[in-house]
C-alpha cells in the first residue's frame, strides 16, 4: 500500500549507479510486456510490479515507489529527447553511426542547463529495442516542441549541428597540420628500414593532397 510505504522508517539510500538505472529500465520493459499487468490497466499495479522486480534485482539499496517513478521520469524524458534528436540528425546525414551518436550528444547538451551531457546510452539502447517505446519516426521540429520545452527547438537543433560541425572541422585541421608536419621529416638522416617507412608514408600524404 502506498500509505504504508510512506510510513516506513527512513532508510539510507545508495546513489543511483548505472547498474541501477539499467535495472530500473529493464524492470519497466518487462512489466510493460506483462500481459496480465497490461490487462489490469492500473498504474498502481504497474509500479508495484516494477518495485517488486527492482527489489529482487541484482543491485543493493533501498528505493521507495516515489524514488523509482521520479528516476524513471528522468530516464524516460532524457532518452526520448536523445532518441528524437538522433533520428532527426540521422535523416539528414550520411555519416557513420559513431558520428551520429557524437552529433546527438552535442545537440542534446546544447539544450540542457549548463550543457548537461547525456549519460544514459545503455538505458536508451534497451528502450530502443522495445517497439512500444521507440519513437515511430524522426523528429519533426514543428510538432515535437513538447519534448523540449518552450524554447525555439529549431534554433537549438541548428546550434547543436553547428557545434558538431565546428568540432569536426577542428579535428580535420589538426590532422592536416600533423600530416604537413610529417612531411618535414628529413628521411636522408634516418637509417634504411626507418627511412623507407617514413618515405612511403610521406608519398601517401603527398598523393592525398595532390588529388584534392
Amino acid at each position: 500500500d502506498e500509505n504504508e510505504e510512506e510510513e516506513e522508517p527512513i532508510r539510507q539510500c545508495s546513489r543511483w549507479t548505472r547498474e541501477k538505472e539499467i535495472l530500473l529500465t529493464e524492470c519497466w520493459i518487462e512489466t510493460s510486456e506483462n500481459g496480465q499487468i497490461r490487462a489490469d490497466r492500473s498504474e498502481d499495479s504497474f509500479w508495484r510490479q516494477i518495485m517488486d522486480d527492482f527489489k529482487t534485482g541484482r543491485t543493493q539499496g533501498y528505493r521507495t515507489r516515489h524514488m523509482l517513478t521520479g528516476k524513471w521520469t528522468r530516464i524516460n524524458g532524457d532518452c526520448q529527447k536523445f532518441n528524437a534528436i538522433y533520428k532527426h540528425l540521422e535523416r539528414k546525414s550520411r555519416e557513420n553511426e559513431a558520428d551520429h551518436i557524437d552529433a546527438t550528444k552535442i545537440t542534446f547538451a546544447t539544450q540542457q542547463p549548463k550543457g548537461r551531457n547525456f549519460q544514459l546510452e545503455p538505458c536508451c539502447r534497451i528502450l530502443k529495442a522495445h517497439s512500444e517505446w521507440d519513437a515511430p519516426k524522426p523528429l519533426d521540429t514543428e510538432d515535437h516542441t513538447e519534448n523540449f520545452g518552450p524554447d525555439d527547438l529549431r534554433r537549438k537543433l541548428q546550434a547543436g549541428t553547428s557545434a558538431y560541425e565546428a568540432k569536426k572541422a577542428k579535428e580535420m585541421a589538426m590532422i592536416e597540420f600533423k600530416e604537413i608536419e610529417f612531411l618535414t621529416i628529413d628521411v636522408d638522416s634516418l637509417s634504411g628500414p626507418k627511412a623507407s617507412i617514413i618515405r612511403s608514408k610521406q608519398e601517401k600524404v603527398i598523393a592525398k593532397y595532390t588529388q584534392q
